[in-house]
Parts: C-alpha cells; structure tokens; sequence
C-alpha cells in the first residue's frame, strides 16, 4: 500500500473531506492511495457510498478516539482509499 497523498479534513463539514478525496483520487495512479483523516460523523456513510459506486476500495477504516492520538478532538476517522481503474 503506498499513501500518495494525506488529506486533513478535520474540522471541515461533508461534503468536503469527501470533494477533497475525489480530487486526490483523480491526481493519482491506479492502486495508490489516499489517505483522509475527519472528524465529521457524516463522511462516514459517505466513504462507503462512494467505494460501493466507484472502483475504488476501502483499505483501512476505522475510528480513534482522543486517547489514541492525545489530541483534543474527541472522536476521529480515518480512511485509506485506494484508486480503482
């Protein structure tokens, strides 16, 4: 898995960590990834709406909360989308 690009999306409201990701997306080569760390709960169901529409996959999903980072943001997504053909 190679991470081309890191996305911040912290702080930003959907449909914007998911506008940011398409765009990387469409910067990258087949197979590479990007990766898109948000805090907005809504991106979460549209993560999974786009993989299931596009050719893209999931590779990593999952939730942290401030205890994993010692940040003040109480909870955390992060994605790992890799681009499809």
């Amino acid at each position: 898995m190679r991470i081309k690009y890191g996305i911040n999306a912290l702080g930003l409201i959907c449909p914007e960590p998911l506008l940011k990701a398409r765009v990387a997306l469409n910067a990258i080569a087949t197979g590479d990834c990007v990766e898109v760390l948000t805090n907005d709960e809504s991106s979460v169901n549209d993560f999974h709406r786009l993989v299931e529409l596009t050719e893209h996959q999931m590779v990593i999903f999952e939730t942290l909360n401030n205890n994993d980072l010692h940040q003040e943001i109480e909870l955390l997504y992060r994605f790992v989308l890799q681009k499809g053909h």
